[in-house]
C-alpha cells in the first residue's frame, strides 16, 4: 500500500519502465526533480476526473455582492480547495435532491460560480494531499497517471516512451471509469431527482 508520495512516484517510475527507486524526493536524482515537478499536476488532473467519494465535499455559499453574469442571477467564490464542482443544490434547508443548473467562470484570476440559486449549496472535489486518506483506486489510478508522464519524460527513445505513455494512459482511463461507476453506484438513488428548474417550468 502507497503511503506516502515518495512511494507513489516508485510506483510510477515502475510503471513507467524506469528501474530507479527513490528514498526521497528531495535527493538529487533526475528522477527525483522529475517527480517534485510532475507529480503535483498528476494529482490534481487524477482528483478531476472522476467524483471520488473520498474528495468530496459541500459547502454552502454566499452570493458575492456583484451579483451575476451570462444570464445567472448569482455569483459565487468556489472554497479555495475546490478543484471541480460536481452538483448544484438548493440549500439552507430546501430539498437538497433538487439539482440547479451552474457554470464556472475566472473573474480577475478567482474562480467563481454562476447559477440562479441563493445560497446555494455546492457539492464539489476538494484538493486533497494526504496520501494515507486516497482510496486505493484513486492510487491506483495517480500511479498510472505521472507513469504517462515520466514516461514521456525520462525515456529518450521516442518509441519507447509513446509506448510506455500509451499503456499508462490505457490503463488510467480504464481505472477511471471504474472508479465513476463506482461513484454513480455509491451516490446516487436508483431514480435521478427532477430538477426544480424542469419541473417548475410545466406550471
Amino acid at each position: 500500500m502507497a503511503t506516502s508520495a515518495v512511494d507513489i512516484c516508485n510506483m510510477a517510475l515502475a510503471r513507467a519502465g524506469v528501474s530507479r527507486v527513490l528514498g526521497s524526493l528531495d535527493e538529487a536524482s533526475t528522477e527525483a526533480g522529475v517527480c517534485r515537478v510532475l507529480y503535483p499536476t498528476a494529482l490534481e488532473a487524477t482528483l478531476a476526473s472522476a467524483p471520488w467519494p473520498f474528495a468530496t465535499k459541500r459547502a454552502v455559499l454566499t452570493p458575492l455582492a456583484s451579483g451575476g453574469r451570462g444570464g445567472f442571477t448569482y455569483s459565487y467564490n468556489l472554497p479555495s480547495d475546490c478543484i471541480t464542482v460536481q452538483e448544484v443544490f438548493i440549500g439552507r434547508g430546501l430539498r437538497e435532491d433538487q439539482k440547479a443548473p451552474f457554470q464556472v467562470e475566472t473573474d480577475a484570476d478567482v474562480r467563481i460560480l454562476l447559477c440562479d440559486v441563493e445560497d446555494a449549496e455546492v457539492k464539489y472535489t476538494a484538493r486533497v494531499e494526504n496520501p494515507l486518506t486516497f482510496h486505493p483506486l484513486f492510487t491506483d489510478a495517480l500511479g498510472w497517471r505521472l507513469a504517462q508522464d515520466l514516461a514521456i519524460s525520462l525515456h529518450k527513445d521516442e518509441d519507447l516512451h509513446t509506448r510506455m505513455a500509451s499503456r499508462a494512459n490505457n490503463r488510467f482511463e480504464r481505472i477511471i471509469q471504474l472508479a465513476i461507476a463506482l461513484a454513480v453506484g455509491e451516490q446516487r438513488p436508483d431514480q435521478e431527482p427532477e430538477s426544480i428548474f424542469l419541473s417548475s417550468r410545466r406550471f
